[in-house]
Order: C-alpha cells, then structure tokens, then sequence
C-alpha cells in the first residue's frame, strides 16, 4: 500500500513539472509570436543584411549617392528622412538602371499617399531587378522613417547594382589601367591595383594622357611628405570634378585605402568616363623635376585591344565633358546590339528628369565600340608628342555641359484634347523649339532646333538649328527631303541626299516623339 502512495506521489510530481514545463514553453514561444508578429523578415540570402550596419559604411553609401549628383549634397542622418517621399529612390533606381521608367510618380508629394505610391513604385522596380528570392522593407516601414530598413535598402542597392558588377569586371578594368599606363612606361602590380593608386599619380597620368588641359606640374611623381600626398589627391580630385567624373572618395580614404569598395568604384568610375577615348602620348613633366620621355611604346598592338565581353554595369555615368572618340579608321564592335534593341518604342511620355533641375548627371548609356586597329605596321607605336598615337584625324573638342543642365522648362500638354489628326500633332511638337546636340566631327555640340516654313504656298517645312549665342542659323534639311529616319538609345539619325545627321536627345521618350512627328510631317 505504502508503495502505490509512493507511486503516486511521484507519478503526480512529473506530470506537474511537465505540465509546468509545457506552459513555459508555450508561454515563451507566445511572447516571442506578439514581439515580432508586427515585423517584417529582412532580406533572405544574396547579402548579409540582417547585421546592423556599421556607421562607416553608411558614410560610405551617403558619399556614394552625393557622387551621383541626383539630389543636394546630403549627410548621413538627413539621408534617411529625405528618402521617405519616394523621389530620392526613383532617382537612385534610374541612375544605377536608365532603362527604368517611372510613370505618374509623383515629384513633389503633398501628401501620405503620394509618398506611399511613390515608395511601392520604387520598391516595385527593385523586386523585378532582383529578383522575387528577395524579401524588400515595406513602404510603410520607410515612410515612418525606419532607419534600419531603409539603410539596408540602400546597402542592397549599393551591393547588387554597382559593387557585383563592377567586381566581376575587375580584370578587363586592371587591363585598360594597365595598358593606358604602359604608353608611359609606367608598371603596376595587378594584385595591388588599389594601392597603385593611391597617391594620385597613376590617376592623373591616365586622365592626362586621355583628356587635354590636364596639368602635371602640380603633381609630385614620388610625394616624399604628407603634404605632398594631400596636394596630389587635392588636385586629383578637382580635375575629375572639373570632367564631370564622379568622385565618391576623399583625399583621407585614398590615401590611407580605408574604404576599397570606393576606392574601387572611383577607379570604375574613371574607366566609364574615359574608356572609349583614344590615347594621346604626351611628355610628362611632374612637380619634383622628373620627366618620362619614351621614344617606343613598349606595348604590343594586342595591349590596345579590349575584349568584346567587356561590357560592364552600372550603365551610364560616363562625363558629359568627356565626348566619345569614334573614329572612321576602325574596326568597330558594337556590344550592346545583342543586349538592347534599337527599335523600342518608350511608353512613357514622361521622366522623372524633366521635374529635376537639380539632376546634372547624364545617365544614358553611350554605345561602347571596341576599337581594332586595322593597319600592320608598326608605325603608329612611335613617339609623337601632342599627337592622336593611333594617327585617327579627330576635331577640336569642347566642353559641352548635360542636356539636362542647358535644357530650359518646357511647357507640357495634352495635344489629343484639342488636335484632330497626326500632322497637327506633330507640327506643335516639333514647332517647339529645344535645345538638342548636333555630332560634329568626333563630339556633339549644342544648337537649338525646331521645324520653320520655307514656304506658305506649299507648306512646306524644314527642320534647322541655331546658334545659342548668336541664334543664327547654322544649317537646315527639308522635311520633304529626308529618305530615312530612325534612332539608336537616344540618337535621332536623319537620312537626306546630301545629308546625314546624328542628333542627340535628352532621352529615348523624346527620340521616339522625333521620330514619329518627323515621319507624319514627311508623309502628310
């Protein structure tokens, strides 16, 4: 009997600990459901962004966006709160991707809903480049001003757009550096290219062996202090600001390879803005009385060779200041023909630039031609200072700012409210005068252009453009007379008899209006 009472005891004593047990599970398991049943999951896989990110890298990803020039410079702690309209992320999406088209955003929200729209437009455009495996904050999350969501939207953005590619391209980048380099009997090493660069002087010998009006005599070739590595990154980084190159670097970081991501993306961002150039051989004359005159290139013709799978993201950010070399004595490769097609039709009557005056980058991706020589000899290695080494006759070039920074307000309406046929249509649109570029010679220069009737009894048309100083006219095709017209990206190419003009516009929308209105002119 004692036995049974003892049994029992026991019997009692664990089922109640296990029934205690089991209600502090359930009660553990239940606190943690209510704390996190009003939070979202953070990305799955590809980065790991469920860490907090370090204050570093958010300068990091601040100065990388001040870089872009879409918006005023911004600091680290306004960055988050100017980002809860949408518009900063619209921007940020067409700059690292041109091709996307925003329509009926909003740029100046006035309210809560125009923000959300604004934010589910931009999240949207995300989730389609990258891919449904990932999850993205909420709009709301963003607009209440979660911080921590929002700088790991802007990390991931950062990572999977700009950093991957420009990684993936790292060996094509080290060769053009390496090659560009060699004009001048300068060697690097490739495994540390980074620290190759840092005292500006590999920098500066390619950007002045690409581009004119750039001054060595400021630059130590073997900065012996401090001082003289300041000066070196100092002006180095005024004269990429003075071509419009992106600069995401300061003379602290380079100096000292803190930041490689941005070390890397500046050497990225000099290669887009001048890859395409022809190089010049120059003598070279540095602060510290050291000169580098070589007779012979010590390079081999395949040195000036670039791969045709060259063809790197993040699209655009080349400088408007630097204009494309495209020369008729080459064998000419064009890498996007097989990515984009040419005879795509925007859509979208409107952009997000025609709202921004503050958005100066050119963001359209120029056509990336890999150039071949095509002659045997050997000739074209020699030494000829201040001349085109590859011997291609090019024309004077100058500077010509963004279409988006000399482009005036364009008034805006709805031609179908008040317009019965196609010709009335066209003939308001390109009655309109706007200030396009015209190619001459090997860049594209500035005029304003619009149709004018040459005569009343015919009514007849022709399409001209002016000077913008002295507003003469600088030449003119009749509408009658064009054969042909098509476009490529944002180039209007018109065909006449006598004529061939390549025009370009401020976007592929504006291009396809052209193309449109000028066929219903000539065919009306």
């Amino acid at each position: 009997m004692s036995f049974l009472i003892h049994a029992s005891y026991f019997i009692d004593k664990f089922v109640s600990s296990r029934f205690l047990f089991s209600c502090s599970v359930s009660h553990y398991f239940l606190s943690f459901y209510k704390s996190n049943m009003n939070q979202s999951y953070s990305y799955k896989s590809k980065s790991p962004y469920n860490a907090k990110i370090p204050k570093s890298r958010l300068l990091s990803l601040t100065r990388w966006i001040n870089s872009l020039h879409i918006w005023r410079n911004l600091t680290e702690k306004e960055l988050p709160e100017q980002a809860k309209t949408g518009v900063l992320l619209i921007f940020l999406i067409q700059a690292v991707e041109p091709t996307i088209e925003f329509q009926n955003f909003s740029p100046k929200p006035s309210s809560k809903r125009f923000c959300i729209k604004n934010l589910d437009q931009a999240l949207s455009a995300i989730s389609q480049l990258a891919g449904p495996s990932v999850l993205l904050p909420r709009s709301e999350e963003i607009y209440q001003g979660n911080q921590e969501k929002m700088w790991q939207l802007l990390d991931f953005i950062f990572e999977l757009f700009i950093m991957t590619p420009a990684r993936k391209s790292f060996k094509s980048l080290v060769n053009w550096y390496i090659r560009i380099l060699e004009l001048h009997g300068v060697s690097i090493n490739s495994i540390e290219i980074l620290s190759s660069f840092r005292n500006g002087v590999n920098f500066m010998i390619v950007i002045n062996c690409l581009l004119d009006d750039v001054d060595l005599e400021e630059i130590y070739f073997n900065p012996q202090s401090k001082s003289e590595l300041t000066q070196n990154l100092a002006v180095l980084i005024n004269v990429m600001k003075k071509f419009g190159i992106p600069v995401c670097v300061t003379i602290e970081e380079l100096g000292n390879l803190l930041d490689q991501d941005l070390i890397l993306l500046q050497l990225y961002y000099v290669y887009r803005a001048l890859h395409d150039r022809i190089p010049i051989k120059k003598n070279l004359k540095f602060k510290d009385d050291i000169q580098r005159s070589i007779e012979k290139l010590p390079i081999e013709k395949s040195a000036l060779q670039t791969e045709v799978s060259d063809f790197m993201k993040p699209k655009g950010f080349f400088s408007q200041f630097t204009p494309r070399s495209y020369g008729k004595n080459k064998l000419e490769f064009d890498c996007t023909k097989e990515t984009e097609s040419t005879n795509a039709v925007s859509t979208s009557d409107l952009s997000p630039s025609y709202f921004s005056s503050k958005f100066s980058a050119d963001r359209s991706l120029s056509p990336i031609k890999i150039e071949i020589i095509s002659d045997t000899s050997d000739s074209f290695l020699e030494y000829k200072p201040q001349k085109n080494i590859l011997n291609i006759e090019t024309s004077p070039v100058k500077p010509s700012p963004s279409l988006r920074v000399i482009r005036p307000p364009e008034f805006h309406h709805n031609p179908h409210q008040n317009l019965s046929n196609d010709k009335e249509k066209a003939l308001l649109y390109l009655l309109t005068p706007r200030i396009l570029k015209l190619h001459i010679g090997s860049c594209f220069q500035a005029f304003m252009f619009s149709i004018v009737l040459d005569s009343f009894l015919a009514e007849e048309y022709s399409f001209e453009w002016k000077n913008l100083e002295t507003m003469e006219t600088e030449g003119k095709i009749r509408i009658k007379d064009i054969s042909n017209v098509s476009y490529e990206k944002r180039v209007l190419m018109i065909q006449e008899k006598s004529k061939s003009l390549q025009i370009q516009c401020l976007d592929a929308n504006e291009v396809s209006r052209y193309v449109k209105s000028l066929i219903a002119m000539r065919d009306a």
